[in-house]
């Protein structure tokens, strides 16, 4: 701790740490407002309309199938994204409903029942064409973070929780997960940044576990790991600003932001309880704005890529 600084009462560290989330929440807001706003992010929004979500069963099918598929669709939504099924390509066999009208010949009365026939559909590597457009949240690459990270991981295994990087338990592209079932967090071998930004992410789900939607849950998830990252001096806005503003947006955005803003306060609260020890807390001048702050107007077009 440096001596030369002056110790904060507790009045002035509350006002400090209360001045530190609202320059957060502004950050926040105005950083996934502007990733809706933009043209690129309508676009991936209507690219996504026309693909269809798949039941447990026809999941499986998918996988059994072809286990690297990454996104399908059928022949017709194809060509209506500008990409054509190349010539010899293997449908994939999905069940999918039909209706069929039967008519009684005595009295004109017409009985209509479902059944389920099969269709087929085509992952994206079996296309070619216009390429699809996506969000991009680039992976922050700087290595620091290394003591708080580790303080992290002796909180999580103190709560129950195995947090690991075992390259055996990585799953498709995604940066970690958390399983209340195997009380489990994997977190993906890269820059410590990147992974400690990860790792609060996942906590926070722990510590919200099973208390709001799939979008809410990823939000207040994302919203965390944004604030207690920009505390530590690490500004994760690149990445954590479109990855909210995909959950968010079938659930009104920046609106649902507002309804869980709460939520996102108490457990970034919590969560800097443990990375932040009452020494370093209570010293005094803090540190300027995060740099997100700043930063978040200047992201008024967002990046695409090729899927």
């Amino acid at each position: 701790m440096n001596t030369n600084r002056k110790l904060l009462t507790a009045d002035e560290r509350q006002a400090r740490d209360t001045e530190r989330r609202s320059q957060l929440d502004v950050a926040l807001m105005e950083g996934v407002q502007a990733i809706l706003d933009s043209d690129s992010f309508k676009a991936v929004l209507a690219a996504n309309a026309k693909f269809h979500s798949y039941s447990v069963n026809n999941a499986m099918l998918i996988w059994l199938q072809n286990p690297a598929a990454e996104r399908v669709a059928g022949f017709h939504t194809w060509r209506k994204l500008g990409r054509s099924v190349k010539k010899g390509a293997k449908g994939i066999m999905i069940y999918a409903p039909r209706v069929a009208t039967n008519v009684d010949a005595a009295t004109g009365s017409e009985e209509t029942h479902v059944y389920f026939g099969i269709e087929h559909v085509f992952d994206i590597s079996q296309t070619e064409g216009d390429d699809i457009p996506t969000l991009d949240c680039p992976v922050l690459t700087e290595e620091r973070g290394h003591d708080v990270y580790d303080r992290l991981v002796t909180y999580a295994t103190r709560d129950g929780l195995t947090v690991s990087s075992d390259v055996a338990h990585e799953l498709s592209e995604a940066m970690g997960y958390y399983s209340a079932v195997s009380k489990r967090i994997w977190v993906r071998p890269t820059a410590k940044a990147q992974m400690l930004k990860t790792l609060i992410h996942e906590i926070a789900h722990h510590l919200t576990e099973g208390k709001h939607t799939r979008e809410a849950h990823e939000t207040i998830a994302e919203g965390v790991a944004f604030q207690v990252c920009a505390c530590l001096g690490i500004d994760s806005g690149e990445r954590s600003f479109p990855y909210i503003a995909g959950w968010s947006a079938s659930e009104g955005g920046t609106a649902l932001i507002k309804q869980v803003l709460g939520h996102i306060q108490a457990i970034t609260k919590q969560v800097m309880a443990i990375v932040e020890p009452a020494d370093e807390a209570n010293e005094g001048a803090p540190e300027p704005p995060p740099p997100a702050v700043a930063a978040a107007k200047r992201r008024r077009s967002t990046t695409v890529i090729a899927a």
